[in-house]
């Protein structure tokens, strides 16, 4: 089994998957979360600075999706 450093074993990691597209959100809260690619960077730092090392921020033109690999712990701070 290989070993993710500090942050336990790879299988006690979960792929977590968050996302608004223009299906599931209005255009008002779209524009509200839209990233440019600098503010995707800052983003991404920000989730690095929380502690959730491995992490995918994806904008386009129509959604937003973020992808982390994260503990059971990071869960609990990302949901604050």
């Amino acid at each position: 089994m290989q070993k993710t450093g500090d942050r336990g074993d790879a299988e006690s990691r979960r792929l977590v998957l968050v996302g608004v597209s223009f299906r599931t959100v209005g255009p008002a809260l779209r524009d509200r979360l839209f990233l440019d690619d600098e503010a995707a960077l800052r983003f991404g730092a920000a989730i690095r600075a929380a502690g959730i090392d491995e992490a995918l921020v994806l904008p386009t033109c129509d959604r937003l999706e973020i992808y982390a690999a994260a503990g059971d712990d990071d869960i609990g701070r990302l949901r604050g």
